[in-house]
């Protein structure tokens, strides 16, 4: 070819059969700049350019820019109408499109053409299977290979809809072939690892989620391959679904890649911190909007139209309270007109106490409406609205130090979650996210000094969140901004005499533009990038005419905040192979005052740990991670990390941000639909980092095990060192960080999806508050999770126990049980 190619580098002919080979062999820029120069080189309006622009679309589709190969597959369809193939494979990228009826009519003209195409035969089973009719689906697949067996999507579409009727060993023969086809695909490999993951087969799935990841340098597209919100897609799934929860994180690392969804909805169940769970799902939500209307009616592979409606009811029974919750959600995924996804959910909440210190009652009705849609091929839209309606009350009253509450708090919460996404081409998008938040809590305080007060407290929230995200040839650039402000309103008048209040605000503004880069050569990755956050916060106390206005005396005004700074990161990976990799990071950040940011919460391999720090904490980390296969089923991972955090506070000692009901109340982790897993919580934080400044040092090592092809093991211990070092408390260890905490958990997956989870936590001594003069004893915990679910996927039933091993506490008790209907 090269020879040939060198006599006649122009030729139209030969231009296009070296793209052909290009593209087969998955070289996808190659292959699309040979096409392009194929099409400019053939005569115009001629035979050979619409075969050109045949070519170009269909490696354009491969690389998921389903924008720009519809429209150049449309003008080879113009060039040679009467060509079968070429309207099938425009019909084809108007089913990925999910615009099934431009589809059903291109696919109904390439068979009236050529009954016998096997890409239109192919196509129409796509088609079927995306509409739900798996039966219809496999009798076009079949079809379309019994003429062309060699045609590696086809055998790939077949394998889905095989499973969909319940077929597995023809699945995976599908699989099998579609790999003899295209031996360097790693698509056929990960859908292989979704459904024995699915089908109960943990170490199977593992082996062939190994393979993907082998084979990731030639993957094509991950645009075909739906997620779900649990990205259920993930190569680490598997693993985390089987409780190798440091494994499942190095494959999820390896295979990241920010402009797919399910890379961002598996690592949001993988942060230890809801500010980072919630910015990944929110990520995931812009990469892909549908991904709101994903039920769990089967796994999910490709989109698929349909509609579900989930009842759902759990109890728990804590040392503190009883509670039951009762709820409905209804979803679905409709491409009738534009592709489109829906969610609406309604919540009810009763809890009882059970005595002790703080216990309280509370009803609390909630509910969620999402939707999510791509008007265009470009163009992705999602919104997402909850409210919910709080009544609390303390048995016996409850006291506040000068004051003491008996009656009923009342608290009402709205928040709007609105985002944009616009796909320049496979490799660029633009996110725009907004977020508008109010929280009010209502309830009559009976003070000491001044009788009954009427308190208000009022938070509020407002956000724009902007990230560019571009693919380049070894190279990945992101950069954003962000604006939001923050504001806490507590306020207090005398009922008696309501002209006169006493009103105490803090506003916070935030604003931050970043920009990261990250570049890959060979086994090495590496990634620089900065922010310029600036935080600027107001205290306002005022004592004031409700009538007029006008203040009785001077307000008090405090000012504080963060001056704008740089802020880098940097971050070095040496990957040696499939789950090995070196890592290192220094990191400095800002936490917003915001629930969630689309800033990255990790770099590489290395996250940022947002649940040691409060609303606008400045952090500075430095990190040292090993990830280590030593063989199909052992795992090894250490970590060194040293970190230094600063809660802004005023000249007092008051925090510079409060406490936010609004910053709380983002429901994003509870929009996707709920499904088995094995996962483990390795080294979760359970205190409140209610502290001025401190310093933390910490090393790490875990094993992770498969034992048999059904029962894992992990073990991992932590070691930390903490100090204060604020003024007042100087010395003193951070509230809630054990200098010793070991998990050991083991996962037994019984067939299909049922599963039992046991493990021992053990957490050294510590204590409560920053003052330590609230200690907390060292002990072990144990934990119990079992989880049933019927094989048509309609009944699921899950219980847990959490109980401390020193018996001086009740054990906490929760079931639930969930029943799914079409």
């Amino acid at each position: 070819m090269d020879t040939t190619r060198t006599a006649a580098p122009a030729a139209p002919e030969l231009l296009l059969a070296d793209a052909d080979w290009h593209r087969l062999e998955g070289r996808g820029d190659a292959a699309l700049a040979l096409y392009r120069q194929a099409a400019d080189a053939a005569p115009a309006g001629t035979a050979q350019q619409a075969a050109a622009l045949w070519g170009l679309g269909r490696a354009l589709q491969e690389r998921g820019d389903l924008h720009a190969a519809r429209t150049t597959l449309a003008r080879a369809v113009a060039l040679a109408p009467d060509h079968p193939a070429y309207r099938a494979e425009l019909a084809t990228a108007d089913t990925e499109a999910l615009r099934l009826a431009d589809a059903r009519t291109g696919f109904d003209a390439a068979l009236a053409l050529a009954g016998d195409d096997y890409t239109s035969l192919a196509g129409a089973g796509l088609l079927a299977l995306q509409q739900g009719d798996a039966e219809a689906a496999r009798t076009q697949l079949l079809k379309a290979l019994v003429i062309e067996p060699r045609y590696a999507r086809a055998q790939v579409w077949l394998a889905v809809a095989e499973y969909r009727l319940g077929e597995l060993a023809a699945a995976l023969d599908s699989l099998d072939r579609a790999r003899l086809a295209d031996p360097n695909d790693p698509l056929p490999w990960q859908i292989e690892a979704i459904l024995r993951n699915d089908s109960g087969q943990p170490e199977a799935a593992m082996a062939a989620a190994r393979q993907a990841l082998v084979r990731l340098p030639a993957l094509k597209s991950l645009n075909p391959l739906v997620s779900d919100s649990q990205g259920s897609a993930n190569l680490g799934k598997a693993l985390g679904d089987f409780g190798l929860e440091h494994w499942a994180r190095a494959y999820a690392q390896q295979s990241y890649y920010p402009l797919w969804a399910g890379s961002h909805f598996f690592m949001a169940n993988r942060h230890e911190s809801d500010y980072s769970r919630n910015s990944e799902l929110y990520q995931g939500y812009l990469a892909d909007p549908l991904a709101l209307g994903l039920g769990e009616r089967q796994v999910p592979v490709l989109p698929t139209e349909g509609h579900e409606t989930v009842w759902t009811t759990s109890a728990e029974r804590n040392p503190v309270h009883s509670a039951l919750v009762g709820a409905v959600t209804l979803r679905g995924l409709d491409a009738s007109a534009v592709p489109m996804a829906w969610l609406a959910r309604a919540t009810g909440l009763r809890m009882w106490p059970r005595g002790g210190s703080g216990s309280y009652w509370m009803t609390a009705p909630m509910a969620t409406l999402g939707w999510g849609a791509r008007p265009t091929d470009q163009l992705g839209l999602f919104v997402v609205h909850d409210q919910g309606w709080d009544r609390t009350g303390y048995p016996g009253g409850l006291d506040l130090g000068p004051a003491r509450f008996d009656g009923v708090a009342r608290t009402h919460a709205a928040r709007t979650d609105a985002g944009g996404a616009w796909r320049w081409s496979a490799d660029a998008q633009t996110w725009l996210k907004v977020h508008h938040v109010r929280s009010t809590n209502t309830r009559v305080l009976d003070f000491d000094a001044w009788g009954p007060q009427n308190s208000r407290v009022q938070d509020g929230m407002d956000g724009v969140m902007l990230r560019h995200v571009v693919q380049l040839p070894g190279q990945r650039l992101s950069a954003g901004w962000e604006n939001v402000r923050a504001q806490a309103r507590s306020r207090l008048y005398d009922p008696g005499a309501p002209w006169e209040a006493s009103d105490g605000t803090t506003t916070a503004r935030f604003d931050m533009p970043w920009i990261t880069s990250e570049w890959q050569h060979g086994a090495w990755a590496w990634e620089a990038g900065a922010a310029w956050p600036r935080l600027r916060a107001r205290y306002v106390n005022r004592y004031y005419s409700q009538i007029t206005n006008e203040d009785f005396f001077a307000p008090d005004i405090t000012e504080g905040g963060h001056t704008r700074r740089l802020r880098p990161r940097a971050g070095l990976s040496y990957r040696i192979g499939p789950g090995r990799a070196l890592h290192a990071a220094y990191i400095e950040s800002m936490h917003a005052p915001a629930s969630h940011t689309l800033a990255p919460v990790a770099v590489g391999a290395i996250a940022i740990d947002h649940q040691y720090q409060r609303l606008g904490s400045l952090a500075r980390k430095r990190a040292v991670q090993l990830d280590w296969e030593i063989d199909a089923r052992t795992f090894a991972w250490g970590v060194l990390s040293s970190q230094s955090i600063a809660n802004p506070v005023f000249a007092d000692g008051r925090l510079l941000v409060p406490n936010l009901g609004s910053s709380v109340s983002d429901r994003a982790g509870v929009l996707a639909p709920v499904g088995a897993s094995g996962q483990v919580v390795i080294d979760a934080y359970n205190g409140n980092p209610y502290f001025s400044q401190g310093r933390l040092h910490q090393a790490g090592a875990a094993l992770n095990r498969v034992l048999t092809p059904h029962w894992s093991v992990l073990g991992s211990y932590t070691w930390a060192q903490s100090r204060n070092t604020g003024v007042q408390h100087a010395g003193k260890l951070l509230p809630g960080v054990p200098p010793h905490t070991g998990v050991l958990a083991n996962v037994w997956r019984h067939g299909a999806r049922d599963l039992t989870l046991a493990s021992l936590v053990y957490r050294g001594s510590r204590f409560a508050d920053e003052a330590n003069t609230q200690p907390q004893g060292a002990g072990w915990s144990f934990n119990l999770v079992l989880f049933r679910e019927s094989a048509d996927r309609r009944w699921a039933w899950t219980g847990t126990l959490q109980t401390p091993l020193h018996g001086t506490v009740r054990p906490t008790l929760w079931t639930s049980l969930r029943y799914r209907m079409d």
